[in-house]
């Protein structure tokens, strides 16, 4: 909203935060069909990787949080773009 905006850029909001812009679309339902079907991981939110954690190594921590070991990882190829 405008006035969290606001709050942020006079740097009275009372929290840590980061404020990133982008645009990422999807059609109805995609997103979710693409969840179900394991092509993302996903993972619950943890504040200290967002912020306490290098960014170059957070992507491998996000993963370590969930009991996957980011060198396992195999790409098995895929006959669809992503």
């Amino acid at each position: 909203s405008v006035d969290t905006l606001a709050r942020l850029a006079h740097g009275t909001a009372a929290c840590r935060y980061f404020l990133l812009l982008g645009y990422a679309g999807w059609y109805p339902g995609q997103l979710e069909r693409e969840i179900e079907e394991n092509s993302w991981v996903v993972a619950p939110l943890d504040s200290s990787i967002l912020f306490d954690v290098p960014v170059e190594d957070r992507w491998a921590a996000a993963l370590r949080s969930i009991g996957i070991e980011p060198g396992t990882l195999v790409d098995a190829g895929s006959t669809e773009p992503s």
